[in-house]
């Protein structure tokens, strides 16, 4: 939490309260591929695997999710199988 309310600070994330918790989201004026880069470095090292993880434990995470993640990795490896 304490990153993200420092992006948010730092006009890298917008931030709004929703009850008890904050929403944040990316900010349009930032690069989204570097920014998110940096972000998964600060909070999960480099490992995608470990984003994947983090994804996947996550308590609302539906079947939709997953069936849309399993899709996701599948294009991957068809393409990087080209």
């Amino acid at each position: 939490m304490t990153v993200m309310s420092r992006l948010a600070t730092k006009k890298l994330l917008g931030r709004e309260k929703k009850g008890l918790q904050y929403e944040y989201w990316i900010l349009s004026s930032t690069s989204s591929s570097s920014f998110l880069d940096k972000l998964k470095q600060k909070l999960l090292g480099i490992r995608p695997t470990a984003l994947l993880s983090y994804l996947i434990a996550s308590e609302d995470l539906t079947e939709a999710d997953l069936n849309e993640m399993e899709k996701i990795i599948k294009q991957a490896k068809d393409t990087k199988n080209r």
